[in-house]
């Protein structure tokens, strides 16, 4: 636009205006860009040796003076799992997810000429059969068209239990001073089965409480961990969605 002296005062007005805009929607987009790339590199850095479950949480941070929400990644570490255990999670847990439950656990026996594929979810109203029914159905259509599994398999999706396993980071954080079950890979101390209290859990290993002593066992070495029910114990509450 060209104004010459002779132009009108609003004219002038109009002018400053647009290039007031301009200006607010160059810096607007250069402020997005910026976060997004923030963001998407901060991403790149989260380790992914390990299996791990990715929650979102929502928080506030200032950016740049500007107080904005973001999305932050949460990572939960699972116990090693088989080449196939770690791909059935990545495609399942998804799943499960989008339909309000919580994955888990996972275990796959390919012993024999017909394997079993167990799913374990959870959901803090409960879990009931009709729910097991339909993520079953949701499960089976992806699996499926996914082709992972190429023998027979029969798929099983459960609750977790009353010898809930303990599959994830948080759920030895969540059950500290429950008795549990451990087996490990590896033999530790002449032995690959564990009995005892659960103490907690470090970056590295898991603590338990077995005969008067605190025996660390690897996380890395757990091969499965579940909770000890004791007849005569108080079963954790459940509260089935619908009563």
């Amino acid at each position: 636009m060209h104004l010459s002296l002779a132009s009108p005062p609003w004219a002038c007005y109009g002018l400053a205006v647009l290039r007031v805009q301009k200006l607010v929607f160059a810096w607007s987009r250069a402020f997005t860009l910026a976060l997004f790339f923030d963001l998407k590199g901060a991403r790149r850095t989260v380790p992914r040796t390990t299996c791990e479950t990715y929650g979102r949480s929502a928080r506030r941070r200032r950016y740049r003076g500007a107080l904005v929400s973001v999305l932050e990644e949460t990572v939960d570490t699972r116990i090693p799992l088989e080449e196939v255990e770690l791909t059935i999670v990545s495609i399942c847990e998804p799943v499960l997810n989008s339909l309000g439950f919580d994955c888990v656990h996972v275990e796959f026996n390919s012993g024999g000429e017909h394997g079993t594929l167990r799913m374990y979810m959870d959901h803090p109203d409960g879990v009931t059969l009709d729910d097991c029914a339909a993520v079953s159905r949701q499960l089976e259509a992806v699996l499926d068209v996914e082709d992972i599994i190429e023998d027979a398999y029969t798929l099983e999706v459960s609750s977790p239990g009353l010898e809930r396993p303990l599959g994830r980071r948080s759920d030895f954080e969540r059950f500290v001073g429950q008795q549990i079950m451990v087996t490990t890979r590896n033999a530790q101390d002449g032995q690959r089965r564990w009995n005892g209290a659960l103490l907690g859990v470090t970056d590295d290993d898991v603590l338990m409480h077995v005969d008067g002593q605190t025996i660390p066992i690897p996380f890395a070495n757990v091969k499965q961990a579940n909770l000890k029910y004791e007849f005569g114990s108080q079963p954790p509450k459940q509260v089935s969605r619908g009563n």
